[in-house]
């Protein structure tokens, strides 16, 4: 295999609604496909890859929500109310 790094052991499948920007780092706000919101930190956007956005980028503030599949390693964050970190954002 080409990546012998850390694996996230979450994954969610749903749209994502909105984008908070929170200075250097982001918080995405994603539906399930069974219509819980989770609320992902992305830490370092330079770290997270993006697949699929065909020219598409991520805006701060409400989105038209769009389908997407996130992998992220679970370390929640109290402080800012979000189940992980972002590893992976792929749009459907």
């Amino acid at each position: 295999p080409w990546w012998d790094g850390p694996k996230p052991d979450g994954k969610i499948h749903g749209k994502l609604n909105q984008v908070d920007c929170l200075g250097a780092q982001a918080r995405v706000v994603v539906e399930s496909d069974d219509h819980k919101t989770v609320k992902l930190l992305v830490a370092d956007a330079a770290k997270v890859a993006i697949l699929g956005a065909g020219g598409q980028t991520l805006g701060c503030g409400r989105q038209t929500p769009r389908p997407v599949s996130i992998e992220y390693f679970p370390k929640p964050n109290v402080r800012l109310g979000t189940a992980g970190e972002v590893a992976t954002i792929e749009f459907q």
